[in-house]
């Protein structure tokens, strides 16, 4: 057992994997003093039995951005409906707030509408935190409407792998879409 009062860096120095000081155990406080540098006080780290997270990015932009939907080709991966690997955490925030100051994680943020924002949102579970996402149907429709910067193929792809699915939701998908104005676009690839 080791305790400890580590700056990142500090920590970043012990011999240990990387992925274990991401994932600190529950009874640990991570305390923010300032912007610039963040410390763990009264730590106390079993490295032995502290088990990585599965998705760290996913996880700290949860925390960290309240409002914020993870969309998109983030979405699609979280929905497994892409063998895309995402570069970056795809985020929706509600038209006309403010970016979020995440200096560490690399974003892409996308403004949506109220009516947009607001509908299609489910809670997934990740390494033991509530993650808001946009539901499958909703993230085709968002796919669809932003095909231009992520490419038909990948749009294209992830409707084939929801198909496989065998639960095709057409009702969702076609009220989604209209709410997107991409209806007549999906269409053809429906």
């Amino acid at each position: 057992m080791l305790t400890a009062r580590l700056r990142r860096t500090e920590a970043f120095s012990v011999p240990v994997r990387r992925s274990g000081l991401v994932s600190i155990p529950e009874p640990c406080t991570l305390s923010a003093t300032r912007r610039s540098s963040n410390e763990w006080s009264g730590v106390s780290i079993d490295w032995a039995h502290s088990k990585p997270l599965g998705n760290p990015d996913l996880v700290t932009v949860a925390l960290k951005v309240p409002k914020g939907v993870v969309c998109l080709i983030s979405a699609l991966a979280v929905h497994r409906m892409t063998t895309q690997i995402p570069h970056a955490v795809y985020l929706a925030i509600p038209a006309n707030d403010q970016a979020p100051a995440l200096q560490f994680l690399p974003l892409r943020l996308f403004w949506y509408s109220k009516a947009v924002y607001e509908n299609g949102i489910v809670q997934e579970k990740m390494d033991g935190t509530p993650i808001r996402v946009y539901s499958p149907e909703k993230t085709l429709a968002d796919c669809f409407k932003y095909r231009n910067k992520l490419g038909i193929e990948v749009c294209v792809e992830a409707l084939n792998l929801y198909r496989r699915r065998g639960r095709m939701k057409m009702d969702f998908i076609e009220r989604f879409a209209k709410l997107c104005r991409v209806e007549r676009v999906m269409r053809p690839y429906l």
